[in-house]
């Protein structure tokens, strides 16, 4: 296969120290004899001959050998050539031509050694380039290639210039790589892509460039840079997942145009969607519950004119209502100045650890309460003991009228209640007494007798509804006491001259054979109980009533019920013009069997 001559294929430099002079003895003495031999023939032209030595000359040896050729070549022209031949003629018009001629062929050497600097230069430059370089004309005829470039193609410099560039890289070529160099020679424009070559087994990166004649391939291996790549996509993969099973995210607040940006964790944990973020701080602080939001806000302050770190834990309310708790944590970056220009840091949702914290509260209240309890029952059971004793005496006076003996055998009732309560308080007290027969209805009447006192000051009329259910088998002191306490709950809860329903009836029965219950309601037209305090109604020492409240009532009550494998909740309305609680209890009629 013939190649094509290219100015890049002449890889030849100057020549240096005596093989420069060789050339240019070799040279000017060649075209010295044969100028003496053809001396006849060359008087219209003289200085052919001496022309192509200073050429030959200037062109491997440099300025100063062409020089040397073009003095030699006048020397032998004015002798041999121009009249009167073999003599030497410092006149006339002979002369001129010399002299005219030895001042063109010194610029053509200097203008030769200038083009040959430039291209041995430009052929270094070319060298030097750490990148593949491989040149192809329209033709896709390689006319050039680098030393990079030449190991891409697989094969030595010599053998591949003047071939066919699809010929010669058959292996390293893939098919996009092949669309996008035929893109570029097609339609002119610069092309930049990366590939994996199969038989190198490495990665590439192409940037192909047009030019009028064809286009010039710079070839880069980054395969450091993909394992590099892959080893950073790597640890980020294994932090982003330890973001997530941490629910934990990043963010960073330019504090000079207030744009944030944060990892994707971050909107999750707010409640929002990734899109729903628009990059404004004033999106992300809306995000927070308005009674946790001043607070925050001062702290950011705070870490910001003093330059120290932010730590703030706060509340976010989602979309569909439910609470998040959220940790925030950064610190400010400031310019040479000392002004803040930045804060970075991450937020975690720590609700989980929260809902430990607030179990390991309500443990402790157990705690508590149990100790309360075994300290209240140590300390009133002496005293209890001591009434009890008088009242007896004094029911032993004959002279007592019935009406007497009655509010005593009454007072004799509840000693003997309190009693119970204390032991039932101390340790979750069981009950060993026998269940009995009792009517719910009674119940609730004699707890009323006792609280008539109470109704009649605040003007609050009862209305029963008792339907017939029968007498069930149950603790009868533990009944009262949850009553009692549900009963005292609502009165405290009503308004002067407000009302409290009560109902006694059947719970509907379900299917499947389930053992019948019985419901017991008490209901109040007070001001209902607010949504923050709803979910801890039932705990140990929590109070609506900071004055008079022990907040042990509701939660004794709940630990009787469930003992005994019923129920207690409540329904409660805090409209504006609609307010309320009715707490209900259910139970199965063999309550007190356990």
């Amino acid at each position: 296969m013939t190649t094509k001559p290219s100015f890049f294929s002449l890889r030849t430099g100057f020549l240096t120290g005596p093989q420069a002079y060789a050339v240019t003895l070799v040279t000017t003495g060649l075209a010295t004899l044969l100028t003496i031999f053809a001396a006849p023939t060359l008087v219209s032209t003289p200085f052919m001959l001496p022309t192509a030595a200073v050429i030959v000359s200037t062109w491997f040896g440099g300025f100063r050998q062409g020089f040397i050729a073009a003095v030699v070549g006048a020397a032998a022209a004015e002798y041999y050539v121009l009249a009167p031949q073999s003599h030497w003629s410092f006149v006339g018009i002979g002369m001129r031509r010399t002299i005219l001629w030895i001042a063109f062929a010194t610029g053509l050497a200097f203008l030769l050694s200038r083009l040959r600097k430039s291209e041995d230069h430009a052929r270094k430059v070319l060298a030097s380039i750490t990148e593949g370089l491989l040149i192809v004309d329209r033709d896709w005829t390689l006319l050039y290639a680098n030393d990079s470039g030449a190991q891409f193609v697989g094969k030595p410099q010599g053998e591949i210039i003047g071939r066919n560039y699809w010929e010669l890289s058959q292996s390293a070529i893939s098919k996009p790589m092949e669309q996008q160099l035929r893109r570029c020679a097609t339609e002119r424009i610069p092309v930049q892509f990366e590939s994996h070559c199969q038989r190198r087994q490495n990665w590439i990166q192409v940037r192909a460039y047009p030019f009028p004649e064809g286009i010039s391939v710079f070839i880069q291996d980054i395969s450091e840079t993909k394992l590099k790549e892959e080893a950073q996509r790597a640890v980020l993969d294994r932090l982003s997942t330890a973001h997530k099973a941490a629910q934990m995210g990043t963010w960073d607040w330019n504090i000079k145009n207030n744009d944030l940006i944060w990892s994707d964790e971050i909107p999750r944990i707010h409640g929002l969607r990734p899109q729903e973020f628009d990059g404004k701080l004033e999106t992300w602080l809306k995000t927070i519950h308005p009674d946790d939001l001043p607070g925050v806000q001062a702290k950011i302050q705070r870490a910001l004119e003093d330059k120290q770190e932010y730590y703030a834990e706060f509340r976010v309310v989602w979309p569909n209502g439910e609470t998040h708790w959220i940790c925030g944590h950064g610190r400010v970056i400031v310019d040479a100045a000392g002004a803040p220009v930045r804060m970075v840091g991450i937020g975690a949702d720590i609700t989980h650890h929260h809902m430990e914290e607030e179990a390991l509260r309500r443990s402790e209240k157990l705690a508590a309460a149990g100790r309360l309890a075994a300290t209240i029952a140590h300390e009133i059971n002496n005293p209890l003991e001591a009434v009890t004793n008088l009242v007896y005496l004094i029911r032993q006076d004959a002279t007592l009228s019935l009406e007497a003996r009655s509010l005593l055998r009454t007072t004799d009732e509840q000693l003997s209640r309190v009693n119970h309560i204390a032991r039932q308080t101390l340790g979750f007290y069981r009950d060993h007494n026998t269940p009995e027969t009792v009517d719910l209805a009674e119940i609730i009447e004699e707890l009323l007798a006792i609280f008539h006192t109470r109704l009649t000051a605040r003007q609050i009329s009862v209305v029963k509804e008792y339907e017939s259910v029968g007498a069930i088998t149950a603790f009868r002191g533990e009944l009262q006491q949850v009553l009692s306490n549900l009963l005292t709950n609502a009165i405290d809860a009503s308004a002067f001259g407000s009302k409290l329903v009560l109902r006694v009836k059947p719970e509907p029965f379900v299917e499947g054979g389930v053992t019948p219950e019985v419901r017991v309601e008490v209901e109040d037209f007070g001001s209902g109980i607010q949504w923050p305090d709803q979910e801890r109604i039932f705990e140990p020492f929590f109070t609506t009533k900071s004055e008079v409240g022990t907040g042990l009532g509701l939660w004794v009550s709940k630990q009787i019920v469930e003992k005994n494998g019923g129920r207690i909740g409540f329904y409660t309305k805090c409209d504006d013009h609609n307010t309320g609680t009715c707490f209900f209890v259910v139970m199965p009629v063999t309550t007190g069997v356990v």
